[in-house]
Protein backbone atom coordinates (compact mmCIF):
# COMPACT_ATOMS: atom_id res chain seq x y z
CA UNK A 1 0.00 0.00 0.00
CA UNK A 2 1.39 3.38 -0.96
CA UNK A 3 -0.15 4.83 2.22
CA UNK A 4 1.54 2.40 4.65
CA UNK A 5 5.19 2.91 5.63
CA UNK A 6 7.82 1.72 8.08
CA UNK A 7 11.45 2.45 8.92
CA UNK A 8 11.68 -1.26 9.82
CA UNK A 9 9.52 -3.06 7.24
CA UNK A 10 8.45 -6.61 8.02
CA UNK A 11 6.37 -9.33 6.45
CA UNK A 12 2.65 -8.69 6.73
CA UNK A 13 2.85 -4.95 7.44
CA UNK A 14 1.65 -4.19 3.87
CA UNK A 15 4.10 -1.26 3.59
CA UNK A 16 5.57 0.05 0.37
CA UNK A 17 9.00 -0.40 1.97
CA UNK A 18 8.42 -4.12 2.60
CA UNK A 19 7.34 -4.67 -1.01
CA UNK A 20 10.50 -2.96 -2.25
CA UNK A 21 12.72 -4.92 0.16
CA UNK A 22 11.10 -8.18 -0.94
CA UNK A 23 11.72 -7.41 -4.62
CA UNK A 24 15.32 -6.38 -3.87
CA UNK A 25 15.84 -9.85 -2.38
CA UNK A 26 14.18 -11.58 -5.36
CA UNK A 27 16.27 -9.72 -7.93
CA UNK A 28 19.46 -10.68 -6.08
CA UNK A 29 18.28 -14.32 -6.06
CA UNK A 30 17.68 -14.19 -9.82
CA UNK A 31 21.14 -12.67 -10.35
CA UNK A 32 22.75 -15.57 -8.45
CA UNK A 33 20.94 -18.10 -10.65
CA UNK A 34 21.79 -17.25 -14.28
CA UNK A 35 20.56 -20.70 -15.35
CA UNK A 36 16.96 -19.54 -14.82
CA UNK A 37 15.57 -18.96 -18.31
CA UNK A 38 12.67 -16.73 -17.25
CA UNK A 39 11.55 -14.55 -14.38
CA UNK A 40 8.27 -12.70 -14.08
CA UNK A 41 6.84 -9.84 -12.06
CA UNK A 42 3.62 -10.56 -10.17
CA UNK A 43 1.84 -8.21 -10.93
CA UNK A 44 2.44 -4.99 -12.86
CA UNK A 45 -0.74 -3.38 -11.49
CA UNK A 46 -2.81 -3.73 -8.33
CA UNK A 47 -6.02 -5.56 -9.19
CA UNK A 48 -9.45 -6.46 -7.84
CA UNK A 49 -9.65 -9.78 -5.94
CA UNK A 50 -12.91 -10.59 -4.16
CA UNK A 51 -11.38 -12.94 -1.58
CA UNK A 52 -8.75 -10.40 -0.46
CA UNK A 53 -8.99 -8.35 2.71
CA UNK A 54 -5.51 -6.92 3.09
CA UNK A 55 -4.03 -3.52 3.54
CA UNK A 56 -7.26 -1.96 4.75
CA UNK A 57 -8.98 -2.16 1.36
CA UNK A 58 -11.15 -5.28 0.98
CA UNK A 59 -11.41 -6.77 -2.48
CA UNK A 60 -8.01 -5.57 -3.70
CA UNK A 61 -4.64 -7.20 -4.27
CA UNK A 62 -1.91 -4.61 -3.75
CA UNK A 63 1.08 -6.59 -4.99
CA UNK A 64 1.39 -4.60 -8.22
CA UNK A 65 4.28 -2.30 -9.05
CA UNK A 66 1.74 0.39 -10.01
CA UNK A 67 -1.53 1.30 -8.28
CA UNK A 68 -4.91 0.04 -9.50
CA UNK A 69 -5.75 3.40 -11.12
CA UNK A 70 -2.39 3.30 -13.02
CA UNK A 71 -1.46 6.73 -11.62
CA UNK A 72 1.20 5.92 -9.01
CA UNK A 73 4.38 3.97 -9.63
CA UNK A 74 5.51 2.32 -6.41
CA UNK A 75 9.17 2.22 -5.37
CA UNK A 76 9.34 -1.41 -6.57
CA UNK A 77 8.57 -0.19 -10.10
CA UNK A 78 11.74 1.92 -10.01
CA UNK A 79 13.76 -1.00 -8.63
CA UNK A 80 12.93 -3.03 -11.74
CA UNK A 81 13.68 -0.02 -13.91
CA UNK A 82 17.12 0.17 -12.26
CA UNK A 83 17.78 -3.50 -13.00
CA UNK A 84 16.18 -3.86 -16.42
CA UNK A 85 16.45 -0.47 -18.17
CA UNK A 86 19.96 0.50 -19.21
CA UNK A 87 18.92 3.01 -21.90
CA UNK A 88 17.18 5.72 -19.86
CA UNK A 89 19.45 7.05 -17.07
CA UNK A 90 17.58 7.92 -13.86
CA UNK A 91 17.75 8.18 -10.08
CA UNK A 92 14.78 7.67 -7.77
CA UNK A 93 14.65 8.48 -4.06
CA UNK A 94 12.53 5.82 -2.37
CA UNK A 95 9.87 6.23 0.31
CA UNK A 96 8.87 9.77 -0.70
CA UNK A 97 5.37 9.10 0.62
CA UNK A 98 6.99 8.20 3.99
CA UNK A 99 7.60 11.89 4.68
CA UNK A 100 7.23 11.88 8.50
CA UNK A 101 10.25 10.21 10.11
CA UNK A 102 10.46 9.56 13.85
CA UNK A 103 14.06 8.35 14.01
CA UNK A 104 16.95 10.80 14.61
CA UNK A 105 18.96 9.17 11.82
CA UNK A 106 17.05 8.05 8.77
CA UNK A 107 17.81 5.74 5.89
CA UNK A 108 17.60 7.26 2.44
CA UNK A 109 17.47 4.64 -0.30
CA UNK A 110 18.00 5.49 -3.95
CA UNK A 111 17.33 3.26 -6.97
CA UNK A 112 19.30 3.98 -10.11
CA UNK A 113 20.70 2.38 -13.24
CA UNK A 114 23.82 4.56 -12.85
CA UNK A 115 27.11 3.41 -11.27
CA UNK A 116 27.29 6.11 -8.58
CA UNK A 117 24.89 8.42 -6.76
CA UNK A 118 25.57 11.49 -4.63
CA UNK A 119 23.06 12.51 -1.95
CA UNK A 120 22.59 16.07 -0.69
CA UNK A 121 20.59 17.32 2.30
CA UNK A 122 19.53 20.96 2.11
CA UNK A 123 22.31 21.57 -0.42
CA UNK A 124 25.07 19.95 1.67
CA UNK A 125 26.66 16.77 0.35
CA UNK A 126 25.97 13.69 2.51
CA UNK A 127 28.14 11.37 0.44
CA UNK A 128 28.61 9.41 -2.75
CA UNK A 129 27.98 5.69 -3.15
CA UNK A 130 29.26 3.53 -5.96
CA UNK A 131 27.61 0.25 -6.87
CA UNK A 132 24.59 -0.98 -8.75
CA UNK A 133 20.81 -0.58 -8.51
CA UNK A 134 20.37 0.14 -4.76
CA UNK A 135 22.25 2.93 -2.97
CA UNK A 136 21.63 3.36 0.76
CA UNK A 137 22.58 6.42 2.80
CA UNK A 138 22.16 7.27 6.47
CA UNK A 139 21.38 10.88 7.34
CA UNK A 140 20.60 12.75 10.54
CA UNK A 141 17.20 14.40 10.51
CA UNK A 142 16.12 17.17 12.88
CA UNK A 143 13.41 19.12 11.09
CA UNK A 144 12.14 19.49 7.55
CA UNK A 145 14.85 18.63 5.01
CA UNK A 146 15.06 18.44 1.24
CA UNK A 147 17.15 15.54 -0.05
CA UNK A 148 18.50 15.47 -3.58
CA UNK A 149 20.03 12.44 -5.31
CA UNK A 150 22.27 13.18 -8.28
CA UNK A 151 24.08 11.08 -10.87
CA UNK A 152 25.39 12.95 -13.89
CA UNK A 153 22.43 14.77 -15.45
CA UNK A 154 19.90 12.72 -13.44
CA UNK A 155 18.40 13.97 -10.21
CA UNK A 156 15.46 13.41 -7.90
CA UNK A 157 14.28 15.19 -4.75
CA UNK A 158 12.26 14.31 -1.67
CA UNK A 159 11.26 16.12 1.52
CA UNK A 160 11.37 14.33 4.87
CA UNK A 161 10.37 15.75 8.26
CA UNK A 162 11.48 14.75 11.75
CA UNK A 163 8.45 14.07 13.97
CA UNK A 164 8.26 13.14 17.65
CA UNK A 165 6.16 10.00 17.19
CA UNK A 166 5.59 7.68 14.24
CA UNK A 167 2.69 8.84 12.08
CA UNK A 168 -0.23 6.50 12.95
CA UNK A 169 -1.60 6.84 9.39
CA UNK A 170 1.41 4.85 8.15
CA UNK A 171 0.44 1.74 10.12
CA UNK A 172 -2.07 -0.91 9.08
CA UNK A 173 -5.24 -0.77 11.15
CA UNK A 174 -6.69 -4.05 12.40
CA UNK A 175 -5.58 -7.43 11.10
CA UNK A 176 -2.57 -7.73 8.83
CA UNK A 177 -4.28 -10.29 6.61
CA UNK A 178 -7.63 -11.97 6.20
CA UNK A 179 -7.45 -13.53 2.76
CA UNK A 180 -8.65 -16.77 1.35
CA UNK A 181 -5.79 -19.20 0.95
CA UNK A 182 -6.10 -20.96 -2.39
CA UNK A 183 -3.07 -23.19 -1.86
Amino acid sequence: MTTLHSAKPRRGDQTEEYQALYHEYLLECFKKRPFMWATHVWNMFDFAADARDQGGEPGMNHKGLVTFDRKTKKDSFYLYKAWWNEKDPFVHICSKRFADRAEAKTEIKVYSNQKSVTLYCDGQEIGTKTGSHVFTFSAPISGKHEFRAVSGECEDTAVFCKVDKPNPDYKLKGKSSNSANWV
